[in-house]
């Protein structure tokens, strides 16, 4: 372990000067996933303080020291210090209970014990804490549940999820990122309680959903959701059990392309989630639809530029190739190679929006006229250059425009007569 604190001191010294100095009138010690990570060989990154002194002693040894202090959770406890560039949350000892919030403890006690403060949080693995001096703390097995890959609850898991509904998609994230398995009595108590993430904020589900699907072992945590009943509990009749989630082994790690197989695993409408950009949320329904469609070359790509996801030509050729990453992950198979050059040759030929044309507006409009005309004109021109009319150049252009004028008004003449 002392190899990590080495870490800290060398590559975050403002951090390891608050902790040193915050050490030298109290017990304080580094907590939560930065010392879990440590196990797991993943460089420290979140460092967490957690001591004996009281927020107002916290705030005192800050201003001895010229630090800036700010108290952002006074109800919890934790105060944020800022040395130089870095800051660092410190908070007090402290246990706390639930009662219908699970977002926000109904009362919080200060003055305890460490072990104390490290009971109430979620699994073995989040529940240790590393001195200054490199002992370290771990009253509830955590470092061998974290050498055996299990996940384990604190205490009962009904009492963690009781507390937060959360803890169960937690549970399930940690293990599709680090390929750990869940305890059988934790396993049994999610069960149980899964129905309780329905009343989580969209917002909260939206997050966790996220990590989840972008996690290394994404299958594991997709099969989880599936047999634990988490995903029945979130997406109701969309979830079928025993929902398959192979695809996501073959799927690069890529926000809308992995949103997009919720999408396509369950219904395209389970995308419009609060937490989510509309862009991401467009993009991802579009493959969701749009995933196996069969290539028919220039009208497949006719009919994509129309839609509103591809507003222009720099997003016509994302959508392309984020569509051909899809669909090689669910078949796995990508166009062929024809195929494949087909689309360079179609996208260096030939224009699929207007802006692309080789005539602007104010050349259009001095032959049709001005408002809509112009746009209809080079709407127009757009679908006869596609079809090999006529030449994607200004002067073939706007006399091909001008023929077809003189060719209307005649047949306006005559239609009259």
């Amino acid at each position: 372990m002392k190899e990590f604190l080495a870490v800290v001191k060398n590559t975050h010294p403002n951090i390891w000067d608050v902790w040193m100095k915050l050490s030298e009138s109290s017990q304080t010690v580094w907590v939560g996933g930065g010392v879990r990570n440590c196990f797991l060989k993943i460089p420290p990154s979140d460092i967490d303080l957690a001591t004996s002194l009281t927020p107002d002693e916290i705030i005192q040894v800050a201003d001895q020291e010229g630090w800036r202090a700010d108290q952002v959770g006074a109800a919890f406890g934790v105060v944020v210090i800022r040395n130089g560039e870095d800051q660092i949350e410190v908070a007090t000892f402290r246990t706390e209970g639930y009662g219908e919030d699970p977002h926000r403890p109904e009362w919080v006690e200060f003055g305890v014990s460490l072990e104390d403060d490290l009971a109430r949080r979620d699994f073995t693995m989040n529940g240790m804490a590393l001195t200054i001096e490199g002992e370290l703390i771990d009253p509830f097995g955590g470092a061998q549940d974290i050498k055996e890959k299990i996940i384990r609850t604190i205490g009962k898991g009904e009492e963690r999820f009781m507390e937060d509904a959360l803890r169960m998609l937690r549970a399930v994230r940690f293990a599709s990122r680090f390929n750990f398995k869940i305890a059988e009595e934790t396993r049994e108590s999610i069960c149980r309680l899964a129905p309780k993430v329905a009343q989580l904020s969209q917002e909260r589900i939206t997050e966790e959903m996220e990590k989840i699907l972008l996690s290394e072992y994404g299958e594991v945590g997709w099969n989880l959701l599936d047999s634990l009943g988490l995903g029945q509990a979130m997406f109701l009749d969309h979830w079928k059990k025993g929902t398959s989630g192979v695809a996501l082994t073959y799927l690069p790690k890529v926000r809308v392309l992995r949103w997009a197989f919720l999408g396509f695993a369950l219904s395209p409408q389970v995308l419009d989630l609060k937490g989510l950009d509309r862009k991401l949320i467009n993009q991802a329904t579009w493959l969701a639809q749009e995933g196996l469609v069969r290539w028919e070359g220039l009208e497949t790509l006719r009919k994509w530029s129309k839609m509103s996801v591809f507003p222009n030509f720099g997003a016509l050729i994302e959508g392309v190739l984020l569509w051909r990453s899809f669909r090689e992950a669910i078949l796995g198979s990508d166009l062929s190679l024809n195929e494949q050059l087909g689309i360079i040759e179609i996208f260096r030929e030939i224009p699929f929006y207007p802006a692309q044309l080789k005539v602007n507006g104010n050349q259009v409009g001095e032959i049709v006229g001005a408002g809509k005309l112009v746009g209809q004109a080079l709407d127009f021109l757009l679908y006869q250059v596609q079809e090999g009319f006529v030449a994607n150049e200004t002067e073939e252009l706007l006399k091909y425009l001008i023929e077809k004028k003189v060719e209307r008004n005649t047949e306006n003449l005559i239609s009259k007569e």
